[in-house]
């Protein structure tokens, strides 16, 4: 049960807000410097080389969905893992997640390398069925997978290195890989005529180039991740990566059969023509998914820390937030599309008349999946970081297969080419669906125990969660009443005021003192299980390591911890002191 409060500390969610927004834009900056590759890559290689290069790489892209999905697991599935255990105040076991990447990444390219040798032939032939287009999905194929070393580096540490609490470099990094490709792009497909090759030598050159800034943070001395040695039962936490990235890798896994299908279905039904009326569409949804991809990047890590905490109210702030964020982000991306079709096909350099016509329907007709789109995926990495596998598969399973393979076969029976494209809209509808009722279900028959559509618990202990703008001395004051009153009700502690007034007493050196600082910055604050639990912006507490609040709270008794959780400082105090009797005092 909540315990009454002031209306002016409740939770207002204003840090937990401030920090999605903090890390959504470098995630949204990241997504986009993944996918823009091969997004460059095909405007480029259509103005250039023509649209039968621009279907050549669409039928690609299964390949690089088996990469994002296998750099998943190490990725998505570490940071994960990394911030679940750092909420829980268990430092060792994140490096030890780091290091395990580490060695994943070695095994990822050791294959890689070794299919671009010996398997190309193979894969191009079987990517590529009746297209007609075998040698330059070959050409392209062979030197993206010799490449695969730096490939999988860009897939797998710019998550780690954001849950290290550098979004920014994380960004940085990727912008940096993809102006070098951008660049290199003219030079090898332009100047140098290279043709379709040129394309995918100037992504692994750009992969190159961001990888060398992540070996160096990674190396460096500013980072709180550290390499930790291995013992054999570590290897067990691959296990946890893989249940934070289960859906990511299914999902993947189904996207690739469905690309696949999809392609057959349009070289079937409108020929190279349709084929590249959905290459088109298809980067339009790498378009909308760069939000949705930021969005997952920022919220998952989020959730996970927030779950090793315990602390529900944080996540559904976090949930509330993303979908405003995501889904007002797809609308806007639904508009563009429907009012400027014309615009992206200049953009690709489409002067067919018939393939402007049926890339100017598909792209208005498939952008009305958008918002669907946005709602079912983040749902799905939200039950998938919230410890729900099972349901996360369920969702992806049918958004990425079960549903829209049958429609789309039906509905280009019925209606050609356009029924391809609304098969994408009407099965969001569908999963939307059972996602609702999915979720209503499992509130029904839990008892009492979950609620909303979140499905999160009512803590069984009493709590209080608060907000202080540790630059206000009378909130501050008044917090430090409201858990005094709190811990001696159900507690019987008799320090919680000393101890929450020394805590924001820090924070507020760390926010209101300093020249520059900003002002009105909240700590959440949430007092439960005999703990007070600190949450702040995450300035750094090391610049204060002389602060007598510090040393008070670390000589107290009282078992204060405090580390670096997705950029958030996480603290940690005991409600109660143990004298040397073991009598509270």
């Amino acid at each position: 049960m909540e315990h009454c409060l002031d209306d002016r500390l409740r939770r207002s969610g204003a840090l937990v807000g401030g920090k999605f927004m903090e890390f959504f834009f470098p995630s949204v900056l990241m997504a986009a410097s993944i996918s823009l590759s091969l997004i460059v890559d095909s405007i480029i290689v259509s103005n250039i080389l023509g649209e039968d290069a621009l279907g050549a790489i669409n039928l690609i892209i299964p390949i690089t969905l088996c990469f994002t999905a296998v750099s998943g697991m190490f990725g998505i599935g570490s940071a994960s893992c990394i911030s679940m255990f750092k909420g829980k105040l268990d430092p060792l076991r994140a490096d030890k997640c780091l290091s395990l990447s580490c060695l994943a990444w070695l095994l990822c390219s050791a294959v890689g390398v070794l299919l671009g040798l010996f398997c190309t032939p193979q894969i191009s032939a079987f990517l590529s069925g009746d297209s007609g287009l075998e040698e330059l999905v070959a050409r392209y194929l062979r030197v993206y997978l010799l490449g695969s070393p730096f490939t999988f580096i860009t897939l797998i540490f710019p998550y780690i290195i954001k849950a290290d609490g550098q979004p920014k470099l994380s960004a940085n990094a990727l912008i940096v890989a993809n102006a070098t490709n951008l660049v290199l792009d003219l030079v090898y497909m332009g100047l140098m005529d290279m043709g379709i090759a040129g394309g995918a030598l100037a992504t692994i050159t750009g992969n190159a180039v961001g990888s060398c800034l992540y070996v160096v943070y990674i190396m460096s001395k500013g980072r709180t991740l550290r390499l930790a040695k291995l013992a054999r039962g570590d290897f067990r936490l691959y296990g946890d990566m893989f249940r934070m990235s289960v859906s990511s890798i299914f999902g993947q896994a189904l996207m690739f059969a469905k690309i696949w299908i999809f392609n057959m279905i349009v070289t079937s039904t409108a020929g190279k023509e349709g084929l590249a009326a959905f290459s088109i569409c298809s980067f339009c949804l790498s378009f909308v998914s760069l939000f949705i991809a930021g969005g997952a990047q920022t919220m998952m890590p989020m959730i996970s820390a927030f779950n090793g905490a315990r602390d529900f109210s944080a996540i559904r702030l976090t949930m509330r937030k993303a979908l405003k964020i995501i889904l007002l982000c797809c609308v806007g991306v639904t508009l563009l599309f429907e009012l400027f079709p014309g615009a992206i096909m200049t953009v690709y350099g489409i002067d067919d008349a018939l393939v402007l016509e049926l890339g100017m329907t598909a792209v208005r007709l498939f952008s009305l999946a958008f918002v669907g789109i946005g709602f079912s995926f983040m749902f799905m990495y939200y039950v998938q970081s919230n410890g729900r596998p099972a349901f996360a598969m369920q969702i992806c399973a049918l958004e990425g297969f079960i549903i829209i393979v049958p429609v789309c076969l039906a509905l280009s029976r019925v209606l050609g080419s356009e029924g391809i494209w609304l098969s994408y809209s009407i099965n969001e509808i569908l999963v939307a669906a059972f996602i609702i009722l999915r979720s209503r279900h499992t509130v029904a028959v839990s008892g009492g125990r979950l609620s909303g559509l979140f499905m999160l618990e009512e803590p069984e202990q009493p709590w209080l969660e608060l907000s202080v703008d540790v630059s206000d001395g009378e909130l501050a004051a008044a917090a430090c009443e409201a858990l005094d009153a709190f811990a001696r009700e159900h507690y019987g502690a008799e320090n919680a005021a000393e101890l929450a007034g020394l805590a924001l007493g820090l924070s507020h050196r760390a926010y209101g003192e300093k020249p520059g600082r900003k002002r009105g910055e909240n700590v959440d604050v949430v007092a439960r299980e005999g703990r007070l639990l600190f949450k702040d912006m995450g300035r750094d507490y090391a610049l204060l390591s002389e602060a007598p609040e510090l040393e008070r709270l670390k000589d107290s008794g009282c078992g204060y911890e405090n580390t670096l959780m997705i950029g958030m400082n996480y603290s940690s105090t005991g409600l109660k002191k143990e004298a040397a009797n073991g009598q509270d005092v």
